[in-house]
């Protein structure tokens, strides 16, 4: 497997006919963001649960090492 040197170019992030990379030729400015900061937060209340039980998880299985 060859790695990509520095200068070339990566097809992923290839200009369009357009002249826009592809991940902003659909960029709607004009429209309200889908990340509200009430979103936001509500997600990371979530996943901090969902790490605290990964802590414990692993809290467990550490203390079961010899």
């Amino acid at each position: 497997m060859s790695r990509r040197r520095r200068n070339e170019v990566c097809p992923a992030m290839a200009v369009n006919d357009g002249g826009v990379l592809p991940i902003l030729a659909q960029k709607h400015d004009t429209q309200p963001s889908a990340f509200t900061p009430e979103n936001l937060l509500r997600e990371a209340d979530g996943g901090h649960d969902a790490l605290q039980l990964i802590a414990i998880a692993a809290d467990r299985l550490r203390s079961r090492l010899p």
